[in-house]
C-alpha cells in the first residue's frame, strides 16, 4: 500500500519501491492509513504477505490531524487479527 505522495517527499527517503498490489512473502511492511476503517480493511492482506516472524508497521496522522481516528490504544488490531502464540 503506498503511502500519499506528500509523506513521501516529506520524508525524503532514498529511491523506494512502492507497489498498489502485494504480492509474495515479507520480513518487514509498512501502512500509511488515516482510519481505524481503513487499517482494519488492510490488515488481514497486508498479515497474509508477512513472513512467519515478519513485523508490519502502521503509521497515522498523530492528534488528530487530517480527521484521523486513531489513536495508540484504538489502533490495535483486532484480538482475532494478533498473531498466534504457541507456548
Amino acid at each position: 500500500m503506498a503511502a500519499p505522495p506528500s509523506a513521501m517527499e516529506a520524508i525524503q527517503l532514498p529511491p523506494l519501491e512502492t507497489a498498489a498490489e502485494v504480492s509474495g512473502e515479507f520480513g518487514y511492511m509498512h501502512l500509511f492509513t488515516t482510519t481505524q476503517a481503513g487499517m482494519s480493511e488492510a490488515f488481514p492482506a497486508l498479515k497474509a504477505h508477512l513472513a512467519p516472524s515478519g513485523m508490519l508497521g502502521v503509521s497515522w496522522p498523530k492528534a488528530k490531524q487530517l480527521g484521523t481516528d486513531l489513536t495508540l490504544p484504538a489502533s490495535s488490531p483486532p484480538r482475532h487479527l494478533e498473531p498466534h502464540r504457541t507456548r
